[in-house]
């Protein structure tokens, strides 16, 4: 009981001042974790967006010599995605 008379001081105008400024930093603190959460989802789905629209070019344009049996260009095609600034990071 003497901790909670030392820490909630004995004027009303500061007990309203901290229970504004508590209130506003637990909704900040709730935000902020709310928006982390809706970021780390957003950025999930475009890295999956682009991984699958990389995979998906890197077939339709190897499609051809893969057919052809050209595997000297099916390997450069792929050397080529692999060293292009960004693929590796998906």
């Amino acid at each position: 009981m003497r901790l909670l008379q030392w820490i909630v001081p004995r004027r009303f105008t500061a007990q309203l001042v901290l229970l504004v400024v508590g209130s506003l930093l637990v909704s900040q603190l709730v935000y902020t974790i709310h928006t982390a959460e809706e970021q780390g989802a957003l950025i999930e789905r475009v890295l999956n967006t682009q991984s699958r629209a990389l995979a998906g070019n890197i077939a339709a344009s190897a499609a051809a010599d893969l057919v052809q049996g050209d595997l000297d260009t099916l390997e450069q095609l792929l050397r080529n995605a692999i060293d292009t600034s960004g693929t590796l990071s998906l």
